[in-house]
């Protein structure tokens, strides 16, 4: 943890509101009791907390309140926990106090996803509609409303706003801003978006002024204390979030800053406070030691650091760059985009690494990449559409992959050889006629074997499928090795997500998707239908598309005894549960790229240029 109190980090004696009720003799009006009461309240959160909420949701653990009484009296708050800290939990009961002892707030919670943010609204409604919550209650009668795009509540006069970070919402302001999940929010977002929302200075200044000006005569006289003062509340910022890479703005251009300002002895009437919290600062009871055990077991060392140490890395320690594939990332608001129907005129690759698991939660994904070509002889091939489920009939896994076939101009599908045939056939076996595929019989693993199969490709008669066997020669680590240079050479993209920053790209999708029949994803609600399904579908395949970059992180490379290298996950981050970290999308995307290169080698071919032939091939 990182706390500082100080000369230059001016601090509120709350023991000294405390110990003055505490000299109040004798009986007391009404009117004055309740005044006091509230001071008391607002001045001790935890007691606070367990009185509105009540003893079962509401009771705080020492740490906590530390946290939230900070956050009272700082303006700018970042909070590194690792995870399962009760983050969310914390700020959901901050926002309760904040929203209560500060009448006429607006809070507005964000992150780099409305369902995030719609989680620690629905906590902050649990807190209210719970059985001790009564007096909290009393506070907000009114059912909170929720839009497709804008959830909201009431409590007292303050408003509590659930919203996503899209272009539309730039002419919100609010009193507070909690931003989760933090280090996921690219900074163009924070910079366009969220810190506009404070940009309207909090009450009435002229009056504030006349409040202080008059105080001032008080102090001067002995008549008051300077403790006493009237504490006009600043706009106020929260950032939630779990450690990072050592080069990402969270670390780079937040952290160190708020680090630095804290710590700055020439500082003055510093308001900035800063939480790094590892779990083993946890009082005993609030994490499930058992589940972090577990973690340890399915993490890399390097991801347990980040995520529950709450420690910044300086990379993954795995076999592709961080950096090379932060930098291949297309940035927010840019094309190429996630995509749900393909781009007129661009053609597309389809990457397949099937598993045939049914019913098993912990078993391998079934992962799909759609990576749109470029074209104009750039080479470069950027991953836009991404499916990843270990759980589905085949039937939904078909119906999700003729989608992508309808929507898409797909010119190549490549499978892995171990499933892919099988998948072709079932696919085949339930669409009709027109619609099905066909395997070419492409090989492209020598100049021989190519130059016997390349006149099999024929996309008029759907002749676009081939696979890839995976220990055939060395293609294995040629594979990774090429990908490994295309990313460091930006040949290999990652689209930019469009569930944040462009209202028009996420209207356009919603409404491109009431087309298609409702796709199966696991990890949506059934319960949750029309626009709002459709839009958590998109916040979706944007995370599929970005975890498939954290998977090509953790890629390690380990030696057997006589010299075979082998890619995988590091041997921690094995196990069976449901949580486990998976490299299915990673698989995906190395036969998508690989397949990058057969596409360019097919639309490019020359029987006489011999030079250029023979060192495409991986031998």
């Amino acid at each position: 943890m990182s706390w500082h109190e100080g000369e230059h980090v001016p601090f509120v004696n709350v023991e000294k509101i405390n110990s003055d009720w505490r000299d109040v003799k004798g009986d007391i009006p009404v009117e004055d009791a309740a005044v006091w009461f509230t001071k008391f309240l607002a001045n001790n959160p935890f007691l606070a907390s367990e009185f509105l909420i009540g003893p079962k949701l509401g009771k705080i653990h020492p740490i906590q309140d530390i946290i939230i009484r900070t956050w009272f009296k700082k303006d700018f708050n970042l909070i590194i926990a690792g995870r399962g800290f009760s983050k969310s939990y914390t700020v959901s009961i901050f926002i309760v106090l904040y929203a209560l002892f500060n009448p006429g707030t607006k809070v507005i919670i964000c992150s780099a996803s409305f369902r995030q943010a719609k989680m620690i609204f629905d906590q902050v409604e649990k807190f209210i509609e719970s059985e001790q919550g009564g007096f909290l209650k009393q506070c907000s009668p009114k059912p909170a409303s929720r839009g497709t795009d804008r959830w909201e509540m009431k409590i007292g006069t303050s408003t509590i706003t659930a919203t996503p970070l899209t272009e539309k919402n730039r002419g919100y302001r609010a009193n507070l801003v909690i931003i989760d999940e933090y280090l996921s929010v690219p900074e163009k977002i924070v910079s366009d978006i969220i810190i506009p929302f404070l940009a309207v200075k909090r009450g009435n200044g002229a009056e504030q002024r006349k409040v202080a000006n008059a105080e001032q005569i008080l102090i001067d006289r002995g008549e008051m204390e300077e403790w006493q003062r009237t504490v006009f509340a600043n706009n106020k910022i929260i950032g939630l979030s779990s450690a990072t890479y050592k080069f990402q703005p969270l670390y780079k251009n937040t952290y160190l800053q708020y680090l630095n300002t804290i710590h700055d002895p020439n500082a003055k009437h510093v308001s900035h406070s800063l939480f790094r919290l590892g779990y083993k600062c946890a009082p005993t009871g609030l994490l499930d030691l058992d589940s972090i055990a577990n973690a340890q077991k399915t993490l890399s060392s390097q991801q347990f650091d980040r995520e529950y140490n709450a420690i910044f890395t300086d990379d993954s320690g795995g076999f592709y760059n961080v950096e090379h594939i932060l930098r291949s990332t297309v940035p927010v608001g840019e094309e190429p985009k996630v995509r749900f129907k393909g781009k007129r005129g661009m053609e597309y690759i389809i990457a397949v690494d099937p598993n045939s698991s049914a019913g098993s939660e912990t078993a391998d994904n079934f992962a799909i990449s759609v990576l749109e070509l470029a074209g104009n002889g750039t080479g470069v091939a950027t991953l836009v559409h991404g499916y990843a489920s270990p759980k589905s009939e085949v039937k939904r896994k078909v119906e999700y992959f003729r989608y992508l076939m309808d929507s898409f101009n797909v010119v190549l599908i490549i499978l892995d050889h171990a499933g892919g045939p099988r998948f072709i056939e079932e696919y085949n076996s339930l669409v009709p006629d027109e619609k099905q595929i066909f395997m070419s019989g492409l090989d492209f693993t020598d100049e021989d074997t190519y130059r016997e199969t390349k006149h099999l490709y024929n996309k008029q008669t759907s002749h676009i499928a081939f696979t890839q066997i995976f220990n055939k020669k060395n293609w294995i680590r040629d594979a990774n090795e090429m990908m490994q240079g295309d990313l460091q050479h930006s040949k290999i993209m990652f689209a930019s997500p469009i569930s944040n920053y462009s209202d028009a790209d996420v209207d356009y999708n919603i409404n491109l998707l009431k087309n298609v029949p409702d796709l199966e994803f696991n990890q949506i609600s059934s319960s949750i239908t029309g626009d709002e399904r459709r839009r958590e579908f998109i916040e979706h395949v944007d995370k599929v598309v970005a975890d498939t970059a954290k998977e090509l992180a953790l890629i390690q490379t380990k030696t057997d005894s006589v010299g075979n290298i082998s890619f995988d996950l590091p041997a921690e981050a094995k196990s069976g549960n449901k949580h486990r970290a998976r490299k299915d999308s990673y698989t995906s995307l190395l036969l998508g790229n690989y397949a990058r290169r057969c596409y360019e080698k097919l639309m490019s071919d020359d029987d006489d240029n011999e030079e250029v032939f023979a060192g495409f091939f991986i031998n």
